[in-house]
């Protein structure tokens, strides 16, 4: 009989459900399972991302824009050392991508991004052609 860490079984059932549902949807409903945890917000004239990535540089990292979906990648490598045994080895290696429907065309080539102590910081700035616009209505009083 097979004995199996039945937390342990249930976590990995779980993960393998998240991937399923990226795969097929490109997103997942699980949000506690996301990596990075991220916040997007929209004011009239910008979308505003913050996504917590600490220990990555931002040589790391790769931010594209395409339509409306807005893609965050990143992966951290492991340095080589052949004099080195693990007794412990609790951080793994990293390599994430996230993918996210913003709500308004963006001016990509004029997005600013930022990077300080594991917070990615985003400002893409609306297209003008997205931006809401007042109709005036014509026709008597």
């Amino acid at each position: 009989m097979i004995k199996f860490p039945i937390s342990n079984f249930w976590n990995e059932m779980l993960n393998l459900q998240t991937e399923v549902e990226r795969v097929f949807t490109g997103y997942s409903d699980r949000r506690e399972f996301a990596y990075p945890a991220t916040n997007i917000k929209t004011d009239e004239d910008s979308v505003h991302v913050t996504a917590q990535i600490p220990g990555f540089t931002k040589e790391e990292l790769n931010i594209q824009v395409e339509g409306q979906i807005l893609e965050i990648s990143g992966e951290k490598k492991e340095s080589k050392d052949e004099n080195t045994t693990w007794q412990q080895k609790e951080r793994r290696i990293s390599k994430f991508v996230r993918k996210f429907r913003i709500p308004v065309e963006v001016a990509a080539e004029s997005t600013e991004a930022k990077l300080e102590n594991g917070i990615l910081t985003l400002t893409l700035p609306v297209k003008e052609e997205s931006k809401a616009k007042k109709i005036t209505i014509q026709g008597s009083k």
